[in-house]
C-alpha cells in the first residue's frame, strides 16, 4: 500500500485549471473514498469509478483507497474520473505509482470502463502545457481535434484497461496510436510520447 499522485484538469468559463490528483491506500474494507468533490458528485463519481475498476478485472482487495482531488470543486463535470482511476489503482500498486506522476488524464468512465469524451479537452491541453506537464491521456474520440498540438505529447485511449496496460507495459491494446514503451520514470513519463 502506497502514495501516489497525478493530475487532472477543469474547464471553468472557458479557462482550464490543473487538478491536483493524490490516492493513499490503507489496510481497511476494500472501500473507495472520495474527496474534495462537491456532495452532489461524490456517490456517482465514486460509483462510475469503482464499477470501470472492478469490470476491467482490476481490484485493491481489502485495501481502503482515499482519493483527494484539489483544489476542492465547486461543480465537477466527470473529465477527472480517469485521473481519479488510475490514481487509486496506483495506490493499490496495480500500477506504478511513478508512471503517473508527470501525466494528466482526461476522460469520463463508463461502467464498463470505457473512456468517455469529455468538454474542453483542448483548453485542458493548453493548460497542461501552460504548466509543463508533456503527457495527455485523453479519449481517444477527441485525438483528431488535438493532433496539432505543440509541446505535448497526446496519448488516446479507448479503456481504463487499455490505460493500465500502458501504464505496465507500454502498449495500448484498443487503439492504433499507442506509444511504444511505458515510460521508465516519473521523469520520462513527462517527456514521453511517441506516436505511430
Amino acid at each position: 500500500m502506497t502514495h501516489a499522485s497525478t493530475r487532472s484538469a477543469v474547464v471553468i468559463g472557458g479557462t482550464g485549471h490543473v487538478l491536483g490528483i493524490e490516492a493513499d491506500a490503507a489496510p481497511g474494507d476494500g472501500e473507495l473514498r472520495l474527496i474534495g468533490l462537491p456532495e452532489p458528485s461524490v456517490w456517482p463519481t465514486r460509483a462510475r469509478v469503482r464499477a470501470a475498476i472492478l469490470n476491467g478485472g482490476m481490484a485493491w482487495g481489502e485495501a481502503r483507497v482515499t482519493v483527494s482531488v484539489c483544489p476542492t470543486l465547486p461543480t465537477y463535470g466527470s473529465a477527472a474520473d480517469l485521473a481519479l482511476a488510475v490514481a487509486a489503482l496506483a495506490a493499490a500498486g496495480v500500477v506504478p505509482p511513478e508512471q503517473i506522476a508527470r501525466v494528466m488524464f482526461l476522460g469520463e468512465l463508463g461502467l464498463n470502463g470505457v473512456i468517455r469524451q469529455v468538454r474542453g479537452v483542448l483548453p485542458a491541453i493548453h493548460t497542461a502545457v501552460r504548466a509543463e506537464i508533456s503527457t495527455v491521456v485523453i479519449p481517444a474520440a477527441h485525438a483528431s481535434e488535438v493532433a496539432q498540438i505543440a509541446g505535448v505529447a497526446v496519448i488516446p485511449g479507448t479503456s481504463l484497461t487499455d490505460m493500465v496496460s500502458w501504464l505496465r507495459d507500454g502498449t495500448l491494446h484498443d487503439h492504433a496510436c499507442a506509444m511504444s514503451s511505458a515510460p521508465a520514470s516519473a521523469e520520462a513519463a513527462g517527456g514521453a510520447g511517441d506516436r505511430r
